[in-house]
C-alpha cells in the first residue's frame, strides 16, 4: 500500500511541473551587419526545417533567423526612429564580467534620449530606461539580486541599436 502511494505522489508531483516556451536559435555561427544605415543578421547551420505553425496564440517558426531582442527594444523604445541619421556615438561597457553593476561610456555627449534595456537570454526584461540627452556615460547599479549568467545589453540613440553581451558574475 504505501508502494502504491508513493508511486500516486510521484505522478502527481511529476504532473504539476510546467514547461515555457522560449524564442531560440541554434546555429554553428552568424553575425549581425550595419551596412549603408540597414541591418542585415545571419545564421549559418541552423539546425531546423523550415515553416510556420500557430495554435491557441502561439507560433512556432523554424528555418528563418527570428526577430530578435534589438527589434524589441527598438519598438519598446519609444523613440522616433530615423534611419537615415547616423549614429555618431561608439559605446564601451565596463567592468564585464560585471558583479552588481557597469557602466556604459559613450564616446561623445548624447544630444537625444538613449533607451537602455537588459534582457536575459529568455528575452525577460531585466532592465529598462530611458535616459535623457546631454550624458557621456550611464552607471547601471543594484543588479547583485539579478543570476550569474549571460544577458543582452541594448542601447538605442537616434533610432540607431546598439548591442553587447554582458556577464553576471558571483
Amino acid at each position: 500500500m504505501k508502494k502504491l502511494i508513493f508511486i500516486f505522489l510521484l505522478f502527481v508531483s511529476l504532473g504539476s511541473i510546467a514547461q515555457t516556451i522560449k524564442s531560440s536559435t541554434i546555429g554553428a555561427g552568424g553575425a549581425t551587419v550595419n551596412s549603408q544605415g540597414k541591418y542585415y543578421s545571419h545564421v549559418i547551420g541552423q539546425q531546423s526545417i523550415s515553416g510556420t505553425s500557430s495554435k491557441n496564440g502561439v507560433t512556432l517558426r523554424q528555418g528563418f533567423k527570428q526577430p530578435n531582442f534589438l527589434v524589441k527594444s527598438i519598438k519598446k523604445s519609444g523613440l522616433d526612429i530615423k534611419i537615415e541619421e547616423v549614429n555618431p556615438i561608439t559605446y564601451t561597457i565596463f567592468p564585464n564580467p560585471f558583479k552588481e553593476k557597469f557602466t556604459i561610456k559613450f564616446s561623445q555627449k548624447s544630444v537625444s534620449d538613449s533607451y537602455v534595456v537588459l534582457y536575459d537570454l529568455g528575452g525577460n526584461v531585466i532592465f529598462e530606461k530611458t535616459y535623457p540627452g546631454d550624458i557621456d556615460e550611464i552607471n547601471v547599479s543594484s543588479l547583485s539580486q539579478i543570476r550569474v549568467g549571460n544577458y543582452i545589453l541594448n542601447i538605442v540613440y537616434k533610432g540607431k541599436p546598439f548591442s553587447a553581451n554582458l556577464i553576471k558574475e558571483l
